[in-house]
């Protein structure tokens, strides 16, 4: 028999051959299986690296972050957003806190909050 010098791979890989060629080879040696491949959907990297169309082959693109102009690109902003805006604010305002009115200033809306939460202790 030969002897062998190097990783314990490589003697494995020696030792196969050698029961190949004398056809000792049996089924109790066992292979190692091929790893299957992951159909999965591929995800972006960071830094990106894989195309959009990649992540959505069927052209349904999720909705990005919606962000408001600022600085020097409020100009870009439709009178119509800009009504909407407007509304939303008057909406919040005067729906306000339980007892606070829109015809209020701070200090009296803050009088009325801070008495209503020493009347609950």
């Amino acid at each position: 028999m030969e002897l062998v010098k190097g990783t314990a791979k490589q003697a494995k890989k020696v030792v196969r051959q050698l029961l190949k060629r004398k056809k000792i080879l049996t089924t109790k040696m066992k292979k190692k299986k091929k790893k299957k491949k992951n159909n999965a959907k591929p995800t972006q990297t960071d830094p990106p690296t894989i195309p959009i169309g990649e992540l959505f082959p069927d052209g349904n693109f999720p909705e990005g972050e919606i962000c408001e102009y600022r600085d020097d690109n409020l100009w870009r902003m439709t009178s119509q957003e800009m009504k909407m805006k407007d509304y939303a604010f008057e909406e919040a305002f005067e729906g306000g806190s339980p007892g606070c009115g829109g015809s209020q200033n701070g200090t009296e809306i803050c009088t009325v909050l801070d008495q209503a939460g020493h009347e609950n202790d």
